[in-house]
């Protein structure tokens, strides 16, 4: 469910067309004109199991009643996207930034939507596209790209998850009863191993019991080079932020460039959760999602990746360096 409140009748009314058009196939939209109706509708979504992806509340509701609806909703509904709803032009008002920022630092709202002011304004749509992005990210209910199965409790699953998390792979976990589990295991012919690694995305691969390079092999991230591809003008050690930066410029600028990472594409930074103050990213995004970003565009320029291998010497060979490790 997409819910907006707006106390303005005209105003709710477009707001309620833009969401009704730009996505109401797959979600119901609701409108609500005060907080009294905005928190009945999120109890009774509550009640009725239903999902609510995205909770927009006009700026100039009261700061209680404001607070009242976005408490509740990440009580009830914790997963979904709450932002705070503002004119065009209110960045020329200080009370509207503070209140941004107040609400941000209280962790009522994700960040703000202008609203809408004219028929298709696709930047709205655009904005909302990118909250429900995210929130079907975070949404348990959504099954993802790639399933990892495995006994409730175990310690090489949650290796798996951790390594797929640190390179930015969509994937969720289920147990050998669920469901999805039973579905995996009958693709690979019954229960033949502790952990199953179900790729639904690339064509449905079950790898079971798989190490972590056949994991990343598996999803299309190198771990080896051919013996007849290993002479580059660049080697950058790391895939950081500061690798995936050089990485990019290099291959920008036609020279061949090869990433070595012995661990996962971000280096720490891909384990941060929420990063606000990069450039250009004024939501915020998570570490994984930044260097997922850094990498398709390094990989887009020709970079190459060599990942779970590290360099551990490099020396002079002639006119170029020789780097070895393992």
């Amino acid at each position: 469910m997409l819910m907006a409140v707006d106390a303005d009748f005209r105003q709710l009314s477009r707001i309620e067309g833009e969401l009704s058009r730009g996505f109401g196939a797959d979600y119901r939209v609701r409108g609500e004109l005060s907080s009294e109706d905005a928190l009945r509708t999120l109890r009774d979504a509550d009640r009725r199991n239903e999902r609510v992806a995205v909770v927009l509340v006009d700026e100039t509701i009261s700061d209680d009643a404001r607070s009242r609806i976005f408490a509740m909703a990440r009580s009830l509904h914790p997963n979904a996207r709450r932002a705070l709803l503002v004119a065009w032009g209110a960045w020329a008002q200080p009370e509207s930034a503070q209140r941004i920022l107040r609400s941000m630092a209280r962790g009522d709202i994700s960040y703000y939507v202008l609203k809408p002011w004219t028929r298709r304004d696709e930047f709205f749509r655009r904005t909302i596209a990118e909250f429900l992005l995210e929130w079907s990210r975070a949404d348990p209910g959504d099954l993802r790209e790639v399933v990892v199965v495995a006994e409730q409790h175990s310690g090489r699953a949650y290796a798996v998850s951790e390594l797929l998390s640190r390179n930015g792979i969509p994937h969720m976990f289920s147990t050998r009863t669920s469901t999805a589990g039973q579905e995996a295991w009958k693709r690979v012919g019954g229960p033949q191993g502790k952990v199953l690694v179900w790729m639904r995305a690339i064509g449905g691969t079950c790898l079971v019991d798989p190490t972590d390079a056949e994991i990343l092999d598996a999803w299309g991230i190198p771990t080896s080079l051919p013996e007849t591809d290993r002479h580059f003008d660049l080697l950058v050690i790391g895939a950081g932020p500061a690798g995936l930066a050089a990485a990019v410029y290099g291959a920008s600028e036609g020279i061949r460039t090869l990433v070595v990472e012995g661990s996962a594409i971000g280096g720490q930074a891909g384990a941060s959760s929420l990063i606000r103050n990069y450039l250009g990213f004024s939501r915020g995004l998570s570490g994984a999602e930044l260097a997922q970003r850094g990498y398709q565009q390094a990989w887009v320029f020709g970079a190459r990746f060599l990942l779970t291998r590290r360099v551990q010497h490099l020396a002079p060979g002639g006119s170029r360096f020789l780097g070895t490790g393992g």
